[in-house]
Parts: C-alpha cells; structure tokens; sequence
C-alpha cells in the first residue's frame, strides 16, 4: 500500500513540474525593444495580401481574419481610403495547426498563427513585421471567438505602429 503512494507521488510530482514550467525562477530577462514608429504615426491601413501560410490551414481563415480586421479597423478610424497618401499596407498569412489529424473539422485546430507585415505603401519599405499565435483549446467549439481575438490582436500591433 505504501509503495503504491510513493508511485502515485512521484507521478504527481512529474505531472506537475511538467505541467507548470513556467513557475520555476528564470534567469534575466533581456530588456523589450522598442521600435520607432514616429515617421508612421497618423497613417492609415490599407489591406494587402491574405493567404494560407501551410496546406492543411482552411481557406476561410485568411479570409475570416481579413474580414475581422476590415471591420476593426473601420471602427478604430484607421482603414485607408482609396488614394489615401499615408497608408501602410498589411499583409498578413495565417496558418492553423492541429493537434491530431483533420479529420473532424476544418475550424478543429489547436493554434492559429499569423505572420503580419506592416509595408509602407508609398516606398516598398518593411516597417514592422512580428508573428501573432492564438490558441485554440476547445477546436470546432470556440474557433469562432479565437479567429475573432486573433484579429483583435493584430489589430492592436497596427494600432500601435500608427498611433
């Protein structure tokens, strides 16, 4: 009986420091850098390219990303105009990734990943580039609501830059 204890404890303990890496100390940490926007401020966004970054993500997805940010950012007053002079271009390609195989459901995923890039309209010039990751713990359940958080998400980095 005792013995089955120590197994059951052991486990636990493994389990746990498995489960929790994160709540061990860590080192130092690098300091956040920062990048100056100040030339960009005051400009608008003008949707570029949206398109699946792998073969297994659903072509709803960049699809349903550029319509949540479309409608984000007309909100926020920063979708461009047609012939607007300040707008920097967004090109976003998202990707999903599934913890076993497709076989349920396109909207199934475990992760939605975004690489956004922030380009100046009027000179081809990279101005900001950064990957944003959504999780998707309940798949088909709430993928709704993560592709909408993520959009939220990269609408806050274009927020940012602009503003």
């Amino acid at each position: 009986m005792n013995g089955c204890r120590g197994i059951v404890s052991l486990v636990m303990a493994v389990s746990l420091s498995l489960i929790f890496p994160g709540c061990a100390t860590s080192g130092p940490k690098e300091p956040v850098q920062t990048h100056d926007y100040s030339r960009v401020k005051g400009y608008t966004i003008k949707l570029g390219e949206f398109k699946a970054g792998s073969f297994e993500t659903p072509p709803y997805i960049p699809k349903r990303i550029l319509f949540e940010l479309e409608l984000g950012l007309r909100q926020k007053q920063l979708l461009a105009s047609e012939g607007d002079k300040k707008a920097l271009t967004v090109n976003v390609i998202s990707s999903t990734r599934y913890m076993f195989f497709r076989h349920e459901q396109a909207s199934s995923y475990s992760e939605l990943m975004s690489l956004v890039e922030v380009v100046d309209t009027n000179q081809p010039e990279i101005i900001a580039k950064t990957t944003i990751y959504s999780y998707n713990a309940w798949r088909n359940s709430t993928s709704d609501f993560t592709e909408m958080d993520h959009a939220r998400d990269i609408i806050k980095f274009l927020e940012r830059i602009v503003r």
